[in-house]
Order: C-alpha cells, then structure tokens, then sequence
C-alpha cells in the first residue's frame, strides 16, 4: 500500500523553506517598550533584535531607558541595534502600540 511513497529522506517529503525577503513597511509604526515593575519580572518585551529588525523596516521604536537591564539586554544593546528612542515613562506609551509582558497598571495607561 505505502511501497510507492518516496522515503522519508527522498527530495519529495523535504520541506521547500525560503526566507521572506522584506522591504520597508508603508507605513511607520511608533511602538512603545515599558520596563517592566511586577515583582520578580525579567523579561522585556522585545530583544535588540527584533528592534534591530522593525526599525530596518521603517518603524519608530521607543524604549524606556534600562527596559532590557533585567533580561540581560543593556541600553549599549538596544542601540547598536538600530536607534531607539529612550523616553521617560511617563511618555513611554504615547505611542498607540505599546508592548509589555505584564498587564498594564492604571498608571500605565
């Protein structure tokens, strides 16, 4: 039943991956990174990377300053990254995108 099926290793069952090539985006995002408060929070919302990738892209990203410092991601990072912007928190979330790990407080908002 199974014997004319190519093996598992033929050419016909390997996966056609390919890279999305990804030019800049029409339209320019203005995103918002908080440092993250609740108690025994690490993460950050977005790795220097991934900065890296969407200010490539066209979009503004701003990063209260020492967002990244718990998780290991210095400010010297996020800027080598591609320019943030380092904002208070107080106007961190201007922005109408506003990435965080935790649920925004009142004061957040």
């Amino acid at each position: 039943m199974w014997s004319d099926m190519p093996e598992a290793g033929a050419s016909g069952w390997q996966p056609l991956e390919q890279l999305a090539v990804l030019g800049r985006a029409t339209t320019s995002i203005r995103i918002g990174i908080p440092r993250e408060r609740n108690l025994q929070e690490r993460r950050v919302a977005l790795t220097p990377a991934a900065v890296k990738t969407l200010v490539a892209r066209g979009h503004q990203v701003f990063i209260e300053h020492k967002a990244g410092e718990q998780a290991a991601f210095p400010d010297r990072l996020y800027t080598e990254a591609g320019p943030p912007s380092f904002i208070n928190p107080k106007t961190s979330f201007k922005p109408p995108i506003t990435w965080s790990k935790s649920p925004l407080s009142q004061k957040k908002k």
